[in-house]
């Protein structure tokens, strides 16, 4: 399931840089998601009241498919997720001070992609229908 699960993800992903027409890639992109970026706050010293983590971490906050994905250089970075309703978004960072910054944020319908159920999954939903489906 996990595999699954990335492997979504990362087709999310590439149809939201190809619909927002974005230059990342992952030479000049390093790719982070929330856990990684908790991981990075923890081994850095986990201060409570890091701007730098807070202002990157508030940004992972938003209903989406898939997971959010954060992709960071040196003083710029993209947090890039799809909406329920299948609109790519793009947040533009640039590092300023002590936080990062919202620059820009392009918002541009995109494709829907599927999400493969497991056979025990789709076992499941079909006899919570029919349970809740009892008269």
């Amino acid at each position: 399931m996990k595999i699954r699960d990335v492997e979504y993800n990362k087709a999310l992903m590439n149809d939201i840089i190809a619909g927002l027409d974005l230059d990342i890639d992952d030479q000049s992109y390093i790719e982070v998601t929330d856990k990684g970026l908790d991981a990075a706050n923890i081994i850095y010293g986990g201060k409570e009241f890091d701007e730098y983590y807070q202002s990157l971490h508030q940004q992972f906050i938003v209903a989406s498919r898939g997971k959010p994905t954060l992709f960071v250089k040196p003083a710029e970075a993209y947090l890039l997720y799809k909406q329920p309703d299948n609109t790519n978004v793009a947040v533009h960072l640039k590092l300023a001070d002590l936080k990062w910054e919202v620059i820009e944020k392009k918002k541009k319908q995109g494709t829907p992609i599927k999400y493969q159920l497991l056979k025990c999954e789709k076992d499941y939903m079909k006899e919570k229908k029919e349970y809740y489906n009892m008269d």
